[in-house]
């Protein structure tokens, strides 16, 4: 996904013109630091993270020398709602997935592994489950997103060892119970794609959190 801003201006300025470029989410206004000029008439910037946590509408604000030069309404999308789309425009998603990392369409095992090995290689430090990219949990245990976590995507798909790592995972537990856009929990996700065994295998880790490893299929405890 892009989270680059192009702003274009009807007049140019100068090198010692001062520029200020503000973005307001519901009320909150935000000065942007990282703008810079391509040209006389372009600025470009990267849209902050707390705007990219869900999908929403946002006003972007521009300042010379302390004069408004104009406000934009921007459309911000969040990364999984991105993926989200990206995946509903192919036929077969798992099959585009594959070819994408270049493995045999289909080989959903050979995904699985993959995305199991880039997640603990990738893992940032204090890595929650829960947190958006501002680090601010999820308050609430419903979402306007299709995908609230990576749980949620890993279990649509069928991706069972991924499922578990990320169970594995501080918030993994509280994201079993988090319901998405459809109101429909991970475990609800899994049944609803045909993916029972790792449904169930869900619903058992939430009736029993305690006993998250007893829930495990063996294969997976390696």
């Amino acid at each position: 996904g892009q989270n680059k801003v192009i702003v274009l201006l009807n007049d140019p300025i100068s090198k010692e013109d001062k520029i200020k470029v503000s973005v307001d989410k519901n009320g909150e206004r935000i000065d942007v630091t990282n703008v810079k000029r391509r040209n006389p008439f372009t600025l470009h910037f990267q849209m902050p993270a707390f705007c990219l946590e869900v999908s929403m509408l946002v006003n972007v604000y521009v300042e010379k020398n302390g004069e408004p030069l104009g406000c934009r309404q921007v459309k911000c999308e969040s990364r999984m709602r991105e993926l989200d789309q990206m995946l509903r425009s192919w036929d077969n998603p798992l099959e585009f997935m594959c070819q994408t990392l270049g493995f045999s369409p289909g080989n959903k095992e050979h995904l699985d592994n993959f995305l199991v090995s880039a997640l603990q290689r990738n893992l940032p430090p204090h890595f929650n489950l829960l947190h958006t990219p501002t680090g601010h949990p999820h308050r609430a245990h419903a979402s306007p997103e299709e995908y609230p976590t990576l749980l949620h995507f890993a279990a649509r798909f069928g991706l069972e060892k991924l499922s578990w790592q990320l169970l594995e995972c501080p918030g993994g537990e509280q994201a079993c119970e988090i319901r998405n856009v459809c109101e429909l929990t991970p475990a609800e996700m899994a049944e609803g794609a045909g993916h029972t065994k790792l449904a169930n295998a869900l619903r058992g880790y939430m009736a029993s959190p305690g006993a998250k490893h007893l829930n495990r299929d063996p294969a997976h405890a390696r």
